[in-house]
Formats: structure tokens, C-alpha cells, sequence
């Protein structure tokens, strides 16, 4: 897929939140390299709205269905809402090329279809990969970034009023959609109580797998963000001074809005699936066991964190950092 000036541009990604959000940058490049061309974007509706598309379109939407059939008769009328982009870039499992084959025959010569998984032995990130149909020729990936409206900062500063949350605030995410990939609920109760003790206010980020999972407000009376559309919950954590969570959504959001992250590994690869950000770190679990990860490590890796932030705020003069190593930190984390 070669560069060019378009109108418009297009994009197919199923996925989860941190799917979505690590588009983001494959997304913005897209139309940059299109001359800054409109993008319209087939995506879940709950995130795609945080691509900030010029139209959305419902990735489940029963008009896209025959496009995933092998005998689908190809009507004009299945690509319609597709048919304006000058370029079509499709992030899908396709392991028999029906969709492709098919979006192919009715939009000729536009159509690129790329597996999201990376293959066997890519070892950069995942953000890497995703760049890689648009052949710039390079592997230097920008952050993802979610730009907030003045409307959407200002809710969630009068939610904050209304909650009486005055002071510092630590948003934590105990939950994730893959159990394996959680650290123990008790863990984050127990770091939100030693967070609590350093002057923050904990904020827990329950939401409806949380819930099924059995995880709540961990004591009484704890604050935890309101239920909350993709974008809502991007400003709440916006107010937050730091997040402390799982290999998830949510964590991939707060980088993105630019807080303080520390994001905990377990079975999963931190390498390909941190978030990234300026003041992204990651703590990996020894052997990628949770039993070895203890709720002091994790405090403290936390605490180092807004230490690091409190440091480049007080840089003055110091641009806002364009990356940061990898080499890991004294504490145990891993820059970026």
C-alpha cells in the first residue's frame, strides 16, 4: 500500500479496546499518508470512537455479513459504505482469503488485507507490525494518542467535583477479559491501601467484566470511575496522576491519554503488548508467575513511576520526551 493523495481512506479492525487502541497510530499514518484524507473506519461501535473517524461503521453490522462468506454473491451494495475510499486497509484473521477475495471483486485495486497477529519469531511490537502494510519503510512508530474535547476533559472534572476527590488520584484495574493474564484482585486492594498511605486516592476501574469476574470496590465506601463510554473513561483516567493495572484495555488507554502507567505482565509478552506512551513502564512477573510478583514490588515500581513523572515536570524547559529505552530500571521495570 504506496502513499498517495486521497479524499478519503478506509479501515477494517475488529478486535478489543487495547486492539483498537494500538491501531491508532497505524490509523493516524494512514491518513497522513494520504495527504490527511478523511478515514472512515469499520470497527466495534463501542471503540471506535477513539480513532475520532470521519464516519463509523459498525464492524458487526449484518450488511458486512455475505463479505464473509465463500459463495457471498458480492452485491454492489456490501461495500457501499466503502466504496468512496480511495485505499482499504483490512485488519483480519483470513486464513482462506474470503473476505479479501471478496472486498477485492468489488473494490478493485484498493484493497489491502493484513493479519493483525505478527508472525512466528516478530520480535518487536505490536505497533510495528501493524504499520508494516503501509510500507513507509521505516519502524519508528509513534505513540498511541487520544486527543480529549474541552467538553469531554470538562465532564470529567465536574464528575471528580461531584465525587469529592480532590487530592492526586491512582486509577487501578484489577480485571481484564483473559483471567490467566490477572494479577490476584487481593494484590491491587493491597497496593491501592499502601497508595492510599503516600497521599493518593485510589480509583478502581470496575466495569462489567470486572463484575463477572467477581471483582468489586475492594472496601467500603472506595471510589471507583462511573460506568462510562470508550471516550468517557479516557478522560476519567485523564484525571488520574497515575494508573496501576493488568495487561488490558484500559491500561493501553491511559497511556494513550498520556498519565503515568504501570502496567503488570504475566503470561503474556511485554516486549510485543506494553502500552506505550512517555511514562509508560511495564513490571514483568519472575517466570511469568504472579505467585512471584509481591505487592511491595509493585508499590514501589508505582511509587518510582510518579517519582519519574514528578522529575520531567520539573525539567524546565524539557521538551515532552519523543520515547524512552528499553534498557530496564534499577526497580525491576521497563521504560516505555
Amino acid at each position: 500500500m504506496r502513499c498517495g493523495s486521497a479524499p478519503r481512506v478506509a479501515a477494517w479492525r475488529g478486535g478489543a479496546l487495547g486492539d483498537l487502541v494500538l491501531t491508532l497510530p497505524a490509523l493516524g499514518l494512514l491518513r497522513r499518508c494520504h495527504g490527511g484524507a478523511a478515514l472512515d473506519l469499520v470497527a466495534s461501535p463501542a471503540w471506535a470512537p477513539l480513532a475520532a473517524p470521519d464516519r463509523a461503521i459498525d464492524h458487526g453490522s449484518p450488511a458486512l455479513a455475505p463479505l464473509y462468506l465463500s459463495d457471498c454473491p458480492c452485491l454492489p451494495e456490501y461495500a457501499a459504505p466503502l466504496r468512496q475510499a480511495a485505499s482499504v486497509l483490512v485488519y483480519a484473521v483470513d486464513p482462506e482469503g474470503v473476505l479479501g477475495d471478496n472486498l477485492r471483486r468489488l473494490l478493485p485495486g484498493r484493497v489491502r488485507v493484513h493479519d493483525p497477529r505478527p508472525p512466528d519469531g516478530f520480535a518487536g511490537h505490536i505497533t510495528e507490525h501493524l504499520i508494516a502494510p503501509l510500507e513507509l519503510g521505516t519502524t519508528a512508530v509513534p505513540f498511541p494518542r487520544i486527543e480529549l474535547t474541552p467538553a469531554e476533559t470538562a465532564a470529567a472534572m465536574e464528575w471528580r467535583r461531584r465525587a469529592g476527590l480532590t487530592g492526586p488520584l491512582a486509577a487501578v484495574h484489577g480485571g481484564s477479559s483473559t483471567p490467566a493474564k490477572n494479577w490476584p484482585a487481593a494484590g491491587y486492594a493491597a497496593v491501592g491501601a499502601q497508595l492510599a498511605r503516600h497521599g493518593l486516592t485510589p480509583v478502581f476501574v470496575v466495569g462489567p467484566v470486572e463484575r463477572d469476574q467477581g471483582w468489586g470496590a475492594p472496601w467500603p465506601g472506595a471510589a471507583s470511575f462511573p460506568a462510562a463510554t470508550s471516550r468517557q473513561l479516557a478522560a476519567l483516567l485523564a484525571q488520574a496522576s497515575l494508573f496501576v493495572g493488568n495487561d488490558s484495555g484500559p491500561g493501553h488507554l491511559a497511556a494513550a491519554v498520556g498519565i503515568p502507567t504501570l502496567s503488570l505482565f504475566g503470561p503474556t509478552s511485554a516486549a510485543r503488548w506494553r502500552p506505550r506512551g512517555p511514562l509508560a513502564r511495564t513490571l514483568e512477573a519472575p517466570g511469568g508467575c504472579w505467585e512471584n510478583l509481591g505487592e511491595a514490588q509493585v508499590t514501589e515500581a508505582a511509587l518510582g513511576l510518579l517519582q519519574d513523572a514528578a522529575d520531567q515536570q520539573t525539567q524546565a524547559g524539557a521538551p515532552c520526551p519523543a520515547g524512552v529505552s528499553d534498557s530496564p530500571r534499577p526497580d525491576g521495570t521497563s521504560p516505555e
